[in-house]
């Protein structure tokens, strides 16, 4: 018997970083340029020769909300991808709807390495372990997961409980478990780079101020709050209709791997 974890899962999230994580839009407008040297920056007019120009103020406030969102939302799009560019790894949790009886349950940490740690829960207490290095998978269904697949046998189930399965090659679960995956470069995914975005209300999320950018595709809006002060990540990214609502967290934080011993891995 053979079973695959749902690639709904890697197209879900992957559609909602798509929408949230395109390029900037025509509204993203250039930065001030300063005054040339001996101008006033009051009235344009040359400074006497000899007077000396006042010292530019350094602000010491952090970033507050309110400035990242005088910025059009273009220019917010653009730094959340450059952020999300610099990334080396990650953490996503929550739901994804993948039309069964309620939605699914994903907790991942993964890397840009293919290094990946994680648990996704379905209806009824179903829940897969998985854990990945690059080119290998190891994953570990419940008991709830194989009596749902495989009926009441129960010496099948005594036998296979509590065993892992490795998967070697390319396979759903190696894909989505690589952020190099699911973001270019840029920080963006490119395909939908000409989508627009518009900004929402300023807000604070787990205690941390935040902006909000709402991104338009093909699907619908998604809903990501970006961090108001730099770096600016995105905390919380709800794709349209909430099929997919996914917390970011542990930032650069590294995975950690532990392959399951031989003798708890199924033949």
């Amino acid at each position: 018997m053979t079973y695959r974890l749902p690639a709904i899962l890697a197209a879900g999230v992957a559609t909602l970083l798509l929408s949230a994580c395109a390029g900037p839009s025509d509204d993203a407008s250039p930065r001030e340029t300063a005054p040339a040297a001996g101008v006033s920056e009051e009235n344009g007019e040359p400074v006497p020769e000899g007077a000396e120009s006042p010292e530019p103020t350094e602000s010491t406030e952090p970033e507050s909300a309110g400035n990242l969102a005088d910025l059009p939302a273009g220019e917010v799009a653009r730094l959340m991808g450059e952020t999300v560019a610099a990334l080396e790894s990650v953490r996503m949790s929550g739901t994804a709807d993948i039309g069964e009886e309620e939605p699914m349950l994903v907790d991942v940490h993964f890397d840009r390495e293919g290094n990946c740690v994680g648990t996704s829960t379905f209806a009824e207490g179903r829940a897969v372990e998985y854990q990945a290095v690059p080119g290998k998978v190891w994953s570990k269904p419940n008991r709830e997961f194989w009596a749902h697949m495989a009926g009441g046998d129960e010496e099948f189930l005594s036998e296979i409980e509590g065993k892992y399965f490795l998967e070697t090659g390319n396979t759903d679960l190696t894909a989505f478990c690589t952020l190099d995956r699911l973001f270019d470069e840029d920080g963006s995914l490119g395909i939908l780079a000409d989508l627009g975005h518009s900004m929402g209300e300023t807000d604070v999320h787990n205690g941390i101020p935040v902006v909000t950018l709402l991104s338009e595709g093909v699907m619908g809006t998604t809903t990501t709050l970006v961090a108001a002060e730099a770096p600016h990540h995105p905390l919380l990214m709800v794709g349209p209709e909430g099929a997919v609502a996914l917390e970011l967290s542990d930032f650069d934080v590294p995975v950690e791997v532990s392959p399951p011993p031989a003798h708890m891995i199924a033949n």
